[in-house]
């Protein structure tokens, strides 16, 4: 133990949750891109998931899992 360890901030549970949650989305995210360049690579159309504007994940997934 340091001199100086006394000064250290340790962090809370909710800053320790916020952490998660942040990495937690970030692998998501990395996973939907992940999957969206799988399915263009394959030959998907992007307009045919699309509902409202927004890509629809759960359709890029099940095609996914079909092909």
């Amino acid at each position: 133990m340091g001199i100086f360890d006394f000064a250290k901030h340790k962090p809370t549970l909710d800053e320790k949750q916020e952490e998660l949650d942040r990495t937690t989305l970030d692998k998501q995210i990395w996973e939907n891109k992940a999957a969206i360049a799988e399915y263009k690579r394959r030959g998907g159309d992007i307009n045919a998931v699309k509902e409202g504007g927004r890509i629809n994940m759960g359709k890029i997934w099940q095609w996914l899992k079909s092909h």
